[in-house]
């Protein structure tokens, strides 16, 4: 969405020819009873109220097993709102609803349920109690404990499908799934051994055993996880009372949470969980796989922090998940590397069986152990490379997500596979890698096993977690976000990718073209910057040496495919969307040329195909993120602040909050005339605008000598409009505002001399702004970033004593000159279109002197 005032020139420098301008939280409690011989489940979900006039609703217990006949005594509450995860309603400033649940037999579950009116006029609490009446075999009465308020996220009414099952998983194989493709169904079916619903997919038995080595059952390696679930053992300790206390819950005001959460540094010297207001803690999660080959699944290192009231049981605390590989840092020695490497790709996905755990703790059990160096340190190799002072400290995003912590939500970061602290072998870009993240977001809904350390014996339970995740984050953090939505996982509400990838050939190449100057390898040189477990130089253990064997064969399979799309690239190929089933909003800076708007294009149309709500939010910054930096919260639209757009986002997906949300603009732009922000709902454009040389009678020559990647000089005569021998330019005047939106397509025949080597016949097409006299435009300084406003523009208060946050624009420049779009084909692949999938290589080499058609695809702009 390029718009330029009239009597500007537009540019296109070419081969030949023509250019086309196309354009909740929730309690639950979950108990097991026998009534006249027969094992009985029910189950209770509530979520968090709110008030709306003089409505009620009707709160139901759900039977399971079918043999049974459940009755049910309705308070004289009716329902105004009701799904799977939202029950809203209203009442009395005070009011309680007692629920009895009559089963065949004499067992009687009694539930009782106040709700309070609470301090801030329209917000509400919610409290279950829950007591369990019996008989036992000496005809004695006894009462069951609540083993810490375990959620089930399924409506009352889903409830008996998915724990029927559950008494069966003791002496069974079970009949509930959670291997790759179910997404985590079977999880729910629970069993006396398994009442917290955590599924640590492995078969084998309950005995006991000895060392730090986690226990596995016997079952014979499969090429496919086992989707058997494992039972676990009874928490060890059930929750310390708490005193008597004023509780503290999610605010809401505006559609947006309020900073209500007192917030605690968890970076000072003597950090302890005891005295803090937000939880920190580690858990190592169990993922599906074994690619270390060490004959255990690797387990994956995950930070949380949470406000303590969650971990009290105040409330049930929404997550925000942030994938990160960089945060544990990056490896400081050379890339190794060893030729002809014969690794399996196909054993990255060789499934042993799950560790089975001894016990089970709570969060609060767990997090007394916790310790500052858990998630604040300097990563060993640094410091030997570097030395002590200028080493980084990590988690790198430690303290950039505050803004979320002290409104209630939860913020967990994970560096994944293959990362200091985590098992396996960092799989950049792979299936496995997504399916690794996919655990942790199954671990804060219910359906994963984490551990306290990376023995694998002790199990912590997400017992504050209120099931509904969120992820977000620039680049390869919003590659994740998105690659973990597309696994179509359970407890994933939505995503905001800025920045991100959609399929990594086109990251790295463009119609047949390597688009980074150098080698083929980008994807193992990222693999292995961010692989800090294997940070050691002198490490030649056996996982050491077949992490090199992997990295070298990702090396190897990029130099065979020269730049085309096949199978490697298939495999790292996510622009399909796989199972989509979230709403996004997708954030891309338009003078970003490392992760280009080709890659939110592709996105948009994932999401679009899946028919999910997506948005699109265009701002002309280059690969930065809009949320925080350097002490700054940055715009994102004229009237609000880009953390307050993501706040009522989160409101609405997470906790339910009816704010519209849902509604705002299908595509926000950012003008490049005034950095105002234009709402569109179409990002194709309708019209088109042609360009075609004055004389199409001639033959137009170029040369390909001298004509690389970073030759300015070549590059200033292009923004000039001037043809040389390496360019040919095409002028067209505008005489009229002109918007230029979406990708466009430059069509040429051309014919080459030679046929040389790959790499030498890489052809450009670039569409170039210029004026007689300047104009304003954002363009990037020496470091490739488009320049900050230096005055202070306005202030918000965060809360909680926390910094406050200076709203800052983008800084425009006196130019004559702008380049808008580029893009890059290969002459040896005349077929290669927009879609990475045409770029495989071609069946036939072109031939000298015979002319091709070909179409070169100028990344999408606006």
């Amino acid at each position: 969405m390029s718009k330029r005032k009239n009597s500007r020139n537009i540019i296109i420098p070419s081969v030949i020819l023509l250019a086309v301008l196309l354009t909740v939280p929730m309690l639950s409690s979950d108990k097991k009873i026998s009534a006249a011989g027969k094992d009985i489940r029910l189950s209770f979900n509530t979520t968090t109220l709110y008030l709306s006039g003089k409505n009620s609703v009707v709160l139901t217990i759900k039977k399971s097993d079918s043999s049974s006949k459940t009755t049910i005594k309705k308070s004289e509450y009716k329902v105004l709102k009701k799904d799977s995860r939202i029950i809203r309603l209203a009442g009395k400033k005070k009011s309680s609803v007692k629920i009895i649940a009559k089963k065949t037999g004499k067992a009687v579950i009694k539930i009782k349920v106040t709700y309070i009116y609470g301090k801030n006029k329209k917000y509400t609490t919610l409290r279950c109690k829950v007591s369990v009446k019996k008989k036992d075999r000496s005809g004695k009465a006894s009462g069951s404990k609540d083993p810490g308020n375990k959620k089930n996220n399924d409506s009352a009414d889903d409830s008996s499908k998915k724990t029927t099952q559950g008494s069966q998983n003791q002496s069974s194989q079970g009949q509930g799934s959670q291997g790759q493709g179910s997404q985590g169904q079977g999880s729910q079916g629970q069993s006396a051994q398994n009442p917290q619903g955590q599924n640590s997919l492995g078969q084998g038995s309950q005995g006991q055993s000895s060392g730090d080595q986690p226990r596995v059952s016997d079952s014979p390696i499969d090429s496919s996880p086992s989707p058997v679930p494992t039972p676990v053992p009874e928490p060890t300790a059930y929750r310390t009372p708490k005193p008597e206390k004023d509780v503290i819950t999610p605010v809401i005001q505006g559609g947006m949470t309020l900073p209500v959460f007192p917030y605690t540094d968890g970076t000072v010297e003597g950090y302890s969980n005891e005295k803090s207001n937000i939880i920190r803690y580690a858990v190592y999660v169990e993922t599906d796989y074994d690619t270390d080959n060490d004959g255990k699944r690797d387990l994956v290192k995950a930070v949380v922090q949470v406000p303590k009231a969650a971990v009290d049981g105040d409330y049930k605390a929404a997550s925000l998940f942030i994938a990160n590989p960089y945060s544990t840092g990056e490896n400081v020695y050379e890339e190794p590397y060893v030729s002809g490497s014969d690794f399996d790709l196909g054993e990255l996905k060789k499934s042993v069986p799950a560790r089975i755990p001894d016990k089970v703790l709570y969060t609060e059990d767990a997090a007394k152990s916790a310790v500052r160096s858990d998630w604040y340190y300097k990563l060993p190799a640094e410091v030997e490379a570097y030395g002590e002072d200028k080493a980084e400290q990590h988690y790198s995003l430690y303290r950039m997500y505050d803004y979320y912590l002290v409104r209630g939500f939860a913020v967990i970061e994970s560096a994944g596979l293959g990362t200091y602290g985590s098992e396996g072998l960092q799989c950049c870009g792979t299936k496995v890698e997504a399916e690794s993240m996919k655990n942790i977001v199954e671990w804060l809904h219910g359906d994963r096993t984490a551990y306290t350390d990376l023995t694998g014996n002790v199990a912590v339970l997400a017992d504050w977690s209120s099931g509904h995740t969120a992820m977000t984050g620039l680049s390869w953090l919003g590659t994740m976000a998105y690659e973990v939505a597309t696994t179509g996982v359970e407890g994933l509400d939505t995503v905001v990718p800025l920045g991100g990838v959609s399929s990594w050939y086109d990251y790295c190449n463009s119609q047949g073209v390597y688009k980074f100057e150098g080698n083929y390898n980008y994807i193992d040189f990222l693999g292995f910057d961010v692989a800090t477990a294997y940070s050691d130089r002198y490490a030649l253990d056996d996982r050491y040496k077949r992490y090199v064997s992997y990295i070298s064969r990702l090396k190897d399979d990029q130099a065979y495919l020269k730049a085309d799309y096949g199978d490697f690239w298939k495999s790292l190929d996510f622009s399909d969307g796989g199972d989509l089933k979230v709403p996004a909003i997708i954030v891309q800076g338009m003078n970003d040329d490392n992760v280009t708007m080709k890659q939110s294009d592709l996105m948009r149309r994932a999401f679009k195909n899946h028919d999910q709500n997506v948005k699109l939010l265009l701002h002309q910054g280059a690969h930065e993120d809009l949320f925080y930096y350097e002490g700054e919260y940055r715009v994102g639209t004229d009237n609000e602040c880009y953390s307050e757009l993501m706040n009522r986002w989160y409101s609405h997906y997470l906790l339910g909050v009816d704010n519209g949300a849902e509604n705002i603009p299908e595509i926000m732009w950012q003008s490049n005339i005034d950095g105002k922000y234009k709402n569109y709902t179409e990002w194709d454009a309708k019209d088109s605008v042609r360009m075609e040389p004055e004389d199409k009678s001639e033959n137009h020559v170029v040369r390909s000598k001298g004509a690389k990647h970073d030759n300015k000089t070549l590059l200033n005569s292009v923004l000039k409009g001037a043809s040389s021998a390496n360019t040919y330019c095409i002028k067209k005047v505008i005489s009229e505002d002109t918007h230029i939106q979406g990708a466009i397509e430059v069509h040429l025949k051309a014919a080459v001399n030679s046929v040389n080597k790959p790499g030498d016949l890489m052809m450009s097409a670039m569409l170039v702004d210029t004026a007689e006299e300047k104009f304003p435009a954002y363009i990037k300084d020496s470091n490739g970033d488009i320049p900050w406003a230096a005055e202070n523009n306005a202030y918000f208060d965060v809360g909680q004593g926390l910094y406050g946050e200076r709203i800052v624009y983008k800084k425009q420049t006196q130019t004559d000159k702008k380049l808008i779009s580029q893009g890059w084909v290969d002459l040896e692949n005349p077929a290669a279109g927009y879609l990475p999938e045409t770029a495989v290589t071609p069946a036939e080499s072109v031939k000298t002197g015979e002319y091709y058609d070909y179409t070169i695809y100028l990344q999408p702009c606006s």
